[in-house]
């Protein structure tokens, strides 16, 4: 009996001693992943902690929520300037990943044409659909009539202005979301001109 009870009170020879759960540092179990989303659009940067309700420190971003061991980060109409690296941190870990906000591929190209004449503007966007764009001609936003045709096809923006008149001339934009792509339309008149005077 002695035996056993010094067993109880030391540990055997060989053998380990578990360590106490609660001292062990928090470290993340699933990192932040990179992400590649349109501009527009929302994401949510999500990351799992081996423990639960431990307070982590974001160093990006401002829309915070943490429901036991999971932390996210969500940004709402994502913008060009949403683009970066974020940062969560725990006292003992870190994890981190990239962000990168899809926008424009091609952008509309300037144009001369004559009075009267119709003239094209195209735009190409990295995603289908995107909902939130205008077309504006000398800061004035253009509306879909008989004058100025806009359309959208998947990717694909299109302006189409009627029968220009040299008052057309100016600088012609195309918006979505946080990004605008310029163009210069130059409507030549009619009549010749030499030397700064009409003939």
């Amino acid at each position: 009996f002695p035996a056993c009870r010094a067993a109880r009170l030391y540990p055997v020879a060989g053998s380990t001693t578990l360590p106490d759960s609660s001292a062990l540092p928090v470290v993340f179990k699933r990192e932040l992943q990179n992400q590649e989303i349109q501009e527009g659009d929302s994401v949510t940067l999500r990351c799992e902690l081996s423990k639960s309700e431990v307070p982590v420190v974001w160093r990006k971003g401002t829309q915070l929520k943490q429901d036991g061991a999971v932390a996210e980060l969500i940004i709402y109409k994502l913008q060009g300037g949403d683009a970066g690296e974020y940062c969560c941190e725990t006292e003992h870990d870190r994890t981190s990943a990239k962000l990168a906000v899809k926008g424009m591929n091609h952008l509309v190209k300037s144009c001369i044409v004559n009075e009267s004449e119709d003239v094209h503007f195209e735009c190409l966007v990295s995603h289908d659909n995107a909902l939130i764009v205008q077309w504006t001609l000398q800061d004035v936003p253009l509306q879909n009539n008989e004058m100025n045709e806009i359309r959208m096809e998947g990717k694909r923006h299109t302006l189409t202005l009627r029968s220009v008149t040299q008052k057309d001339s100016g600088t012609v934009s195309f918006h979505v979301g946080a990004h605008t792509s310029f163009a210069c339309l130059t409507v030549k008149g009619k009549t010749k001109e030499l030397f700064g005077f009409s003939k």
